[in-house]
């Protein structure tokens, strides 16, 4: 009998795989170790209200102690309070770490996704994985939400012992100021 064949993802997940709007996640392959080791996902450089058409630099970071690997997938795309929800909000481009980051189009969702690549697996500095991309915002005076999901990987080409994170930021378009 042959051994199983490892399906490894570390050129980036498929897409829609945030948990956002009813989408999976991670979790569908990767199976959680027996005890946490305390991991955190974090999106920072989202502005408090974003002005449109103006771009913003966004950093996903994944921490634990001993991280080795980690990945990620990050969306944009208008709240369910808007007649555009789930679409597309403005535009995820310009990895700031090419090398790192990739884009993948979902074509049923008409959704770009933003993910690590293989070189952006490994942690950088050991305990934390960082990502940075540019988001230019929507024209659109919507509220946008962010959708992300992270795996902590145990670095042994098994979908054992990896944690999955999910978290998700609301970031509402600026009250336009009367000259």
């Amino acid at each position: 009998m042959a051994a199983p064949v490892v399906h490894r993802l570390s050129d980036g997940p498929p897409p829609a795989h945030t948990g956002g709007f009813g989408e999976p996640t991670c979790s569908q392959c990767h199976q959680p170790p027996a005890t946490s080791r305390s991991p955190t996902l974090t999106l920072s450089g989202l502005p408090a209200s974003f002005e449109p058409g103006r771009s913003y630099e966004i950093e996903i970071a994944s921490r634990a102690p001993n991280l080795t690997r980690a990945g990620f997938e990050l969306s944009a795309r208008f709240d369910r309070g808007s007649d555009l929800a789930a679409h597309q909000a403005g535009l995820l481009s310009a990895a700031l770490d090419p090398q790192r980051v990739g884009f993948t189009f979902d074509s049923t969702r008409n959704v770009v996704y933003a993910h690590h690549t293989l070189e952006g697996t490994w942690a950088r500095p050991a305990g934390a994985n960082r990502w940075r991309v540019r988001w230019t915002a929507p024209v659109q005076r919507h509220t946008v939400v962010f959708h992300a999901a992270s795996v902590i990987a145990s670095d042994d080409n098994s979908p054992l012992d990896d944690e999955v994170l999910t978290t998700s930021v609301l970031v509402p378009a600026a009250i336009p100021t009367s000259p």
